[in-house]
C-alpha cells in the first residue's frame, strides 16, 4: 500500500461502502480520508455535465453557505473540473496538474471559493465520467499542510474502482427505497386488506385496509407478528391454511400455490374472503434465511359496496360533473329514477345526460357501462373505511 498500511486502507474501504448504503454516512468515509492523508477537507458530488448543475454532494469540514454558492455558482467556474473533462477519466490528478498554479490563484474560483476555506491543494478527479453526468471526487490541503505526493494519489487512484462501484449501489439502494415507497403508497389505498409474510409464515408488513378488519367479528388481526382470526371458528382454518401456503414458500415452486377460505362464511354480510399465494421466485442469499416476502395474503369483504371515484370517472373519459355522478351511482346499483330524486333532475334530463355517457365511454346500456366502469381502480378510498374529503361526502 502507498501511504496507508493495509489494515488503514480497508478500514476506507468498509466505509465507504456502509456510505453507498447508508447516505448519511458519506461524511464519517469523507472525514476519515481526510485523516488518513492528513488533508483538511473532502468531497464528493454528481455533477450534471450538460446543465453543470449537482445533482448529489456530499463533504467533511467545506463551508456550508459556500457549499450553496457552489452549486449556484462555482460549478460553472472551476477550472479544475474544466480541465478534467479534457483528460482520461479514472484518474486522480493534482489540481496544479490540470492548470498551472500561477493561473489556478488568479480565478475566481480560487480567490472567492478556495481561498476563504483555506483550501490551497487540491487533489482528485472523475471517479466516472458519462454522457451528460459524472462523478467528481477530490480532497483538499491548506497552503501550510504542503502539496499531495505521490503516495496520496496512489491511494486515492487504489479508491477509484471502489468509488465507482460504491456510488452505484448507492443509486441502486435509492432506486429500490423510492420503488418501496412507491409500493407502499399504492398498497395503503388499495381497497382490499394486503399482509406479506415471510416463509414462517410471519407477517412483514400489512396495509391499511388489513389493519382495519382488526374491528370486524370475522376479520383478522396480526398478533406477535402472526396473523388471527378473530372467530374462534375460523382460527383454526385460518392457521391450516397459511401453515400450507408456508410450507409450499419454503420448497419455491416454480409457479405460484393459491389458497383460500371464506371468514364467517354463513353469516352473510359479515363474511370475508382470503386469499394467500406463494410469491416466486426466492432470492437465495448464500444459503442464509432472511425476512423476505415470500407470502401475500390478500382479504375482502364478500359483500363489498364499491363507490366510483366520480372525479376520476370526469376526468378519464371527459365527462362533465353531473355525468360523472350518475356513471358513479349507476356502478353502486342505484336505478335512473332513484339518482333523478337525489339530484332533483328531470328523468329526461337524466336520460339525455345517460346516452352522453354512453358515448363517451363507448358503452350503449347500463350494464355495460357498469361493467366497463368496475373493471377499473377508480374508487373513493371512503368507500373502504378511509377518511374522506367534504367533496366526497356531499356527493
Amino acid at each position: 500500500m502507498a501511504s496507508l498500511g493495509v489494515g488503514d486502507f480497508s478500514q476506507l474501504v468498509h466505509a465507504l461502502y456502509g456510505a453507498a448504503m447508508e447516505p448519511s454516512e458519506w461524511q464519517g468515509f469523507l472525514r476519515s480520508l481526510v485523516e488518513a492523508l492528513r488533508a483538511k477537507s473532502a468531497m464528493i458530488r454528481v455533477v450534471d455535465l450538460g446543465e453543470e448543475k449537482i445533482a448529489f454532494h456530499a463533504d467533511y469540514n467545506l463551508d456550508p453557505a459556500l457549499r450553496g454558492l457552489y452549486a449556484e455558482h462555482f460549478v460553472h467556474v472551476d477550472p479544475c473540473l474544466a480541465g478534467l473533462k479534457r483528460l482520461p477519466p479514472d484518474r486522480m490528478y493534482r489540481a496544479h496538474d490540470v492548470i498551472t498554479e500561477r493561473d489556478f490563484t488568479r480565478t475566481e474560483y480560487f480567490s472567492d471559493y478556495l481561498a476563504p476555506q483555506d483550501s490551497y491543494y487540491l487533489a482528485g478527479g472523475f471517479v466516472a465520467k458519462e454522457a451528460r453526468r459524472t462523478i467528481y471526487f477530490g480532497v483538499q490541503r491548506s497552503r501550510r499542510q504542503g502539496q499531495f505526493g505521490d503516495s496520496e494519489i496512489e491511494t486515492l487512484q487504489l479508491l477509484v474502482p471502489h468509488l465507482r462501484r460504491s456510488v452505484d449501489l448507492h443509486r441502486l439502494v435509492v432506486q429500490h427505497q423510492l420503488r418501496e415507497l412507491g409500493s407502499a403508497r399504492v398498497l395503503e389505498n388499495l381497497a382490499i386488506g394486503v399482509a406479506l409474510l415471510d416463509g414462517m409464515g410471519r407477517v412483514l408488513y400489512a396495509n391499511r385496509r388489513m389493519r382495519e378488519f382488526e374491528t370486524k367479528g370475522h376479520g383478522v388481526r396480526i398478533l406477535n407478528d402472526r396473523l388471527f382470526a378473530n372467530s374462534p371458528s375460523d382460527g383454526s382454518r385460518l392457521q391450516r391454511l397459511i401453515a400450507e401456503i408456508s410450507a409450499a414458500a419454503r420448497v419455491v415452486p416454480e409457479t405460484p400455490q393459491v389458497e383460500s377460505i371464506m371468514l364467517g362464511e354463513g353469516y352473510g354480510e359479515g363474511e370475508l374472503f382470503l386469499l394467500a399465494s406463494t410469491l416466486v421466485p426466492a432470492l437465495p442469499f448464500f444459503g442464509l434465511y432472511i425476512p423476505y416476502g415470500a407470502i401475500v395474503v390478500l382479504v375482502g369483504e364478500a359483500t363489498q359496496v364499491r363507490t366510483l371515484d366520480h372525479r376520476i370517472l370526469k376526468s378519464l373519459y371527459g365527462l362533465t360533473r353531473a355525468e360523472s355522478r350518475i356513471a358513479a351511482d349507476l356502478a353502486k346499483g342505484a336505478n335512473l329514477h332513484r339518482i333523478c330524486a337525489r339530484f332533483n333532475l328531470s328523468c329526461n334530463t337524466a336520460r339525455s345526460q345517460l346516452r352522453s355517457v354512453f358515448r363517451k365511454t363507448g358503452t350503449s346500456s347500463q350494464p355495460e357501462l357498469v361493467s366497463r366502469l368496475l373493471a377499473g381502480p377508480f374508487f373513493v378510498p371512503g368507500g373502504y373505511g378511509l377518511p374522506v374529503s367534504g367533496e366526497q361526502r356531499a356527493h
